[in-house]
């Protein structure tokens, strides 16, 4: 095989004494943990390079990172996640629900794809856009569902779902189930205040009027007056009723006794009329 022939010019011998910053890179170095499988992130395709594998095949890297997450997820903003897409028919099981999410198609990569040649790297030629809307950047926000495989017995990261930036199912869940629970607080509390309220006090029994004294009743000497006048009138009317009571008394007897000696006389003259026998 011939030998490569470069002159002095192309590639100085000095570059070998170039001094680099090893660490340089696009994105900031992630040195947190791995999230567990089945993790749902928020996060944006940040880079996407048009390559090919160690076979030849043509091949898209895709850089997401994790952006945006909060709550237990936070942590993990700043992960960054490499796929390559294999574009072969065995390996559309990756790339497939890439294309299907954001609206790509063999035929769109083939024609309308803008690639950046003065910034080809190791890694391949950017790729600045796909047809009118796939523009790979911060603003190309996707959410993903986590998978995850050992390499070099270290986990890495990989996609199993692009999805919507949207809550996760499990979130809603516990968020329902929070409200539920400052619910039944809220409901406990009012409980408790109306349990410390004072009860309220018993209905008053109106009290017995007080007997008036009698010197401020009005005309005592009147009503003595007047209660001794009619027993005064009573005795009178007793000893008037008691004195025409006998008259009365005798005039009735002598009246029974003038009619019945009346009839006894004329029983015994009719009596004595009748003839002996």
């Amino acid at each position: 095989m011939p030998k490569l022939r470069i002159d002095d010019d192309e590639l100085p011998d000095e570059l070998d004494e170039v001094e680099y910053d090893k660490e340089r890179r696009d994105y900031e170095k992630y040195e947190g943990e791995q999230p567990p499988k089945d993790t749902y992130l928020l996060g944006y395709v940040k880079n996407v390079w048009w390559t090919e594998n160690s076979s030849g095949a043509r091949m898209l890297k895709v850089l997401w990172i994790a952006d945006g997450n909060t709550g237990d997820t936070a942590e993990y903003n700043g992960l960054d996640v490499w796929e390559n897409l294999t574009l072969t028919g065995n390996a559309k099981f990756k790339w497939g629900p890439f294309f299907e999410y954001f609206g790509l198609t063999i035929r769109l990569l083939k024609t309308k794809t803008i690639y950046d040649d003065d910034n080809e790297s190791n890694l391949g030629v950017p790729i600045t856009k796909i047809g009118s809307k796939f523009v790979p950047g911060e603003d190309c926000r996707v959410a993903i569902i986590t998978s995850r495989e050992k390499y070099n017995g270290n986990w890495q990261t990989h996609v199993a779902e692009w999805l919507d930036e949207e809550e996760p199912e499990e979130e809603e869940v516990e968020d329902e189930e929070l409200e539920e629970e400052e619910e039944l607080e809220e409901e406990e509390d009012i409980e408790d205040e109306e349990d410390e309220e004072e009860p309220e006090p018993p209905a008053r029994r109106r009290p017995a009027p007080a007997a008036r004294p009698t010197a401020k009743r009005p005309a005592a000497a009147s009503t003595t007056k007047t209660s001794a006048r009619p027993k005064a009138a009573a005795s009178a009317s007793a000893k008037s009723a008691s004195a025409k009571a006998p008259a009365r008394a005798a005039s009735k007897p002598a009246a029974k006794a003038s009619t019945r000696p009346a009839s006894t006389k004329r029983r015994s003259a009719a009596v004595d009329d009748d003839p002996p026998f």
